[in-house]
Formats: C-alpha cells, structure tokens, sequence
C-alpha cells in the first residue's frame, strides 16, 4: 500500500528524497498512520488525486466506486449528515453516523465488503474482505478533513449456516465411531487343597484392552439463505471429498428472502466438514463445520458371574473399561471332601459370555481315628472332629460342658509349656518322620480331660479321668509330623 503523489515540477534534491524515505517507513506504504485503523482493526488504504489526474481509485458513481476495488454493488451518499440511513431497495440496509463530518460509525444487515470515505484530495478505505462485516467505527476521513462522500460496496452472497432445520441454534456435524473392548479373566484357587474346615478363597482378575476406532459415519444440514430481494438461480452446492449431498436433485433455486436446507453424510474419520453455495450473479460462500464425535462402545463394560461346582450363576461384580480393575475375591464355606470347580464368566452387552476360566480346588477329609497306642482309648462316640479353635475342638470332643477351659498351639516344636502342661514330643520310626510322639505332665492341682493331636489330615484324642497327671506315647494320626497340639482342662 502506498500514498501517491505526483504532478510537482519541483526539483527534488537528495535530501528531500530522504525525507520522503523515512515518511514512508514511519507511516507504510499507504501514508495511514496505525491510529487510523478502525475499532475492529481494519487500517485504510489511501487513494489521492492531484489536478485532475486520477491516482489509483477514480472518483465517480458507486458502481464505479466499488467495481475498481472488485466489488459489484454499492451506494454513494454525497454531503452526508451527521445521522443517516440508506434503504437499498435490494434487501440491504445501512445506517451511520458521522461525528463532526470525519469520524464514522456504521452498522448494517447484510455483510458490507468496503467503506470508502471521500475527503479532500484522496479517499480511506477501509475493506473487510474476505470476512465481510456488518458494523465498525473510528473510520476517519483522510488527514481528517470533512467528509465529501462515503461509499459502501458488497457482493451479493448467499449465507450458509451449519444448522438443524429449525434454525434453533448452530450445530456441529454429528458422527458416530465404535470402539470393541477386548476382556480377559483369570481364576485360581489360593491354596488349590485345603482340609475340611477351611474357606475355599477364590481370586477373580480381569484386564482389558480397547480397539482401534472404526465405523466412522455420521450427516449434517447445511441452511443457505438468500436475504437479497432476487431469486437466487443456478445455485450449485458442493462439499469436500468424503461427503454426499443427500438431496437429490439439489434445489437449483433458491427464492427472494428464503432458505433452503441441504442434507448430507459422510464415512470415514474428518476432523470436519467443508461446503460450498454459489448462484449466477452471486459470489461464492464457503463454511466449514466441526464433527461432533460420539463413541460408541461394544462390551464397554462387564458383569462378573461366579458359577461354583455346577450351580446357579451368581452376579459378584461389574466393571466399565475405564475403571480402575480390582481383583474379587470369592469366599466358600463348609465344604466337605472331595474336589470342586468353580467358574468365572464375563457377560457382554448382549447378555453373552464374551470370556471364561476356572479353578479347581481339592478338600481333603479330616478323620478322626482311635489308635491302639494311646494309653486311654477313644470311645466310638466321638468322631469328625473339625480343626478350628481350641474350644470348637474341646467342644466337638467333650460338649459344651465336659471342659473348664481349653488351649492350643501350632507348631508345638519339640517341647515346651501350655498354660499348666509341660510338653516333649519326639520322633518314632512309626509311620513317617517328625515329631510325632507325645509326653506331657502336669503340674500339681490340675488335671487334664483331653488332649488333642492334629497332624496330617487327621486328629488323635486322648481322653483322660481327672487323677490322671501325666502320660506318654501319645502317638498323632498316621505318624505323622504334629501341626497343632490342643489341651481340655
């Protein structure tokens, strides 16, 4: 951009020519000061006549105001006051207002592309171009003068708006992708053998793993408006690669004041959506929309079915893909000898099992047997004793009121005190090695009713009269290394 003067038959001198260079650099190519730019920010070019030579812009009607700057339509208001309007009679309108006949502020309905301010020697325009504008102020005339003219050019262009049918609000393309999660689940049994009495403890772990995004599909509406007061005819539509317009044929005109909504689709993943509206006689408007992704989800979240041994499918948890995955356990009581299976299902969407495991899980018997060996018989009444605490046992043995009090150690070791007993267990060549012979007194005043030997998968009781103060040879069940020694005082 550039202020041009010419016509001066002065002799310029190398001086002067300086001067003129640092002019240029100070205010640019066009002699408008950044001050004069407008408040949206739109800075003037400048245009000078000099002697009747016209300069870059010739001075005449609208038509010819406007089509100089590549812009077909226009109105011209000569000496305009301080407050005006101008009616077009096309569909546009403008009002504006000079203050003190140099600074302008306008508004209008339509999109304007220029605004020229005529003052002086020389014109400011201020073009808007290729955004349009429909309202600006702080336009100041050239060198601030006193107005002479203000001339307003547009193309004529039809509006395109990303919206619903109802023009209710602008709307983004909306599309759909589907993502399929991928689960595992894995069951163990922790111990995988246990003795009658014990819980069976079952662990249930998942893991899951999303696909790649596919499917993509997804449509719009595109509404082009015609706000001038002439049929829009000729009117082709057309959207960037990837995307159909659904009306067929596409509605080739569009009326005076009207709107006219078009339909299209689109596959695959876009970022957006690109449509262009031209007519004959119209510019050409183009609007790009964002896509509105959703993503929908297949097997996005789970239900845990605990099946155990072959019974009813029990529901023990649910998990969503983004979920943080604990580890369920699953706790099984009372369970008598002999070997279980116990299966974990997860249930999709549609109800199917999408993955499965088991866990085996082995419960040995406990017997509770006599043996010749012991110095006090066990009588046949008393049987199935259930490891547990020291009163179960003593209760199992002699009922709730045939002991004062009972304890009990694990792992006795090979000598040592309960409560009023003195203890020594040492090995035989019996059944298998360990400890697994039994001498116990105890101390005077107290009296001992049983005494209880578990090792293996069974218990060994000595029963006892109340004179009875010490014994030995107490043999545990088969031999083997002793596990727990319990006393019924």
């Amino acid at each position: 951009m550039s202020r041009i003067i010419i016509g001066h038959r002065i002799r310029w001198t190398l001086i002067i020519a300086i001067a003129i260079l640092a002019l240029v650099a100070t205010f640019g190519a066009t002699g408008a000061s950044a001050s004069q730019s407008s408040s949206s920010g739109v800075s003037p070019e400048y245009y000078e006549q000099e002697k009747g030579k016209q300069v870059g812009l010739k001075v005449g009607n609208a038509t010819t105001e406007c089509l100089q700057l590549g812009y077909t339509y226009g109105v011209k208001v000569d000496s305009p006051s301080s407050a005006s309007g101008v009616e077009i009679g096309d569909g546009m309108s403008i009002d504006f207002a000079f203050t003190g006949k140099k600074v302008l502020t306008w508004s209008s309905n339509l999109g304007v592309s220029a605004v020229l301010l005529k003052a002086g020697p020389g014109f400011n325009v201020y073009d808007y171009e290729p955004a349009e504008s429909t309202g600006d102020s702080g336009l100041v005339t050239p060198d601030s003068k006193g107005i002479s003219h203000v001339t307003f050019c547009w193309d004529r262009e039809l509006m395109l708006f990303p919206a619903d049918p109802e023009l209710v609000s602008d709307d983004p393309a909306e599309g759909t992708y589907t993502v399929k999660h991928t689960w595992t689940v894995e069951k163990t049994a922790t111990p995988g053998v246990i003795d009658e009495g014990e819980d069976a403890v079952f662990s249930i772990a998942l893991t899951t793993e999303a696909g790649a995004p596919e499917g993509h599909i997804g449509g719009g509406y595109m509404v082009a408006v015609n706000p001038w007061t002439i049929d829009a005819t000729g009117v082709v539509l057309s959207a960037d690669a990837g995307v159909e317009l659904t009306d067929n044929p596409i509605a080739q005109t569009i009326a005076a004041s009207s709107t006219q909504v078009y339909e299209y689709e689109f596959t695959g993943d876009r970022a957006d959506v690109t449509i262009t509206v031209s007519a004959a006689g119209f510019g050409t408007t183009t609007v790009t929309t964002v896509v509105n992704w959703t993503q929908l989800d297949i097997d996005g979240q789970v239900t845990i079915e605990d099946v155990f041994d072959g019974g009813d499918a029990e529901v023990v948890g649910s998990f969503g893909y983004s979920d943080a995955l604990e580890t369920i356990t699953v706790v099984i009581s009372g369970l008598a000898h002999g070997t279980y299976v116990n299966v974990a299902n997860l249930v999709g969407d549609d109800g199917a099992v999408i993955a499965s495991d088991d866990a085996d899980i082995e419960v040995r018997e406990v017997v509770v047997e006599d043996d010749d060996t012991p110095t006090t018989n066990l009588p046949d009444s008393i049987v199935g004793v259930v490891p547990g605490g020291p009163d179960a046992e003593c209760t199992a043995v002699l009922g709730a009121g045939g002991y004062s009090s009972a304890a009990k150690v694990d792992g006795p070791g090979s000598n040592g005190y309960l409560e009023h007993l003195t203890y020594e267990f040492s090995s035989t060549e019996y059944g298998s090695n360990g400890l697994n012979t039994l001498s116990w007194s105890i101390s005077e005043g107290s009296s001992v009713t049983a005494v209880l030997l578990k090792a293996g998968t069974g218990i060994h009781v000595y029963l006892y009269d109340s004179t009875t103060t010490s014994d030995s040879g107490l043999l545990t069940f088969e031999g083997k290394d002793i596990s727990h020694l319990t006393i019924c005082y």
